[in-house]
């Protein structure tokens, strides 16, 4: 990946420059259950997956004098990936997170996209950080959840909800139950993610780049 390595350490971004925050492409990593995010420095990666701490995630935003846009991409076996761009992204030190708005460029999503079932698109929101998953997951995929439901990271659905490679939020930015990737939302599978910090322009759209190949699919 030009100028990115998953052995790299993290680094402070630099103003218009894209920071890649975490890469799932194996859900069945060790390193996608329980505790494996919540480090309080570096990262972990094991093959091409990939997640700098959540704690990094705030550091970087915090060393930024300007606002942090995430963006979530979402690559799907069919070859309909899709974007979550979350504006002025913010994490707290009880790990809550919020953001303004954003938008959604391959759905609709006038008052930005969700993160989980209780995010009100614009502020903080109530969900909170869970070192595992509250349900609905055969391997403890740890990520934001409000009153259980389906995380964001390499959570596997259980057999409930599809026994696959999920993601809660669809591409009109809207949270799903059952999620993305089960064979009852109709969507398709999920090959991978990938979560990026944009640290340029206030509120500015970009194309994110394809930084690798993934299997069975094209940049």
């Amino acid at each position: 990946t030009p100028g990115i390595s998953p052995t790299h350490q993290p680094v402070t971004p630099v103003s218009g420059k894209m920071q890649l925050v975490a890469r799932i492409i194996n859900p069945n990593n060790v390193m996608w259950k329980d505790h494996g995010a919540r480090k309080t420095s570096g990262m972990i990666a094991t093959g091409q997956d990939y997640m700098l701490a959540i704690q990094e995630w705030a550091k970087a935003i915090d060393a930024h004098k300007g606002k942090a846009n995430l963006h979530v991409k979402v690559y799907m076996k069919n070859g309909r990936h899709y974007n979550l761009i979350y504006n002025d992204f913010k994490i707290y030190e009880n790990m809550q997170y919020s953001h303004n708005g954003g938008s959604c460029p391959q759905g609709k999503c006038p008052n930005g996209p969700q993160m989980q079932h209780d995010d009100p698109r614009t502020g903080k929101a109530p969900s909170q950080w869970f070192d595992g998953a509250c349900c609905c997951s055969s391997n403890n995929g740890f990520g934001w959840y409000g009153s259980c439901g389906f995380g964001q990271f390499g959570f596997i659905a259980d057999s409930a909800h599809g026994g696959k490679f999920s993601h809660p939020i669809d591409r009109n930015g809207n949270y799903v139950n059952p999620p993305v990737g089960s064979p009852a939302r109709g969507y398709g599978e999920i090959v991978s993610k990938q979560f990026w910090l944009y640290t340029g322009q206030k509120n500015q759209v970009v194309s994110i780049p394809t930084p690798l190949p993934t299997p069975g699919i094209s940049p």
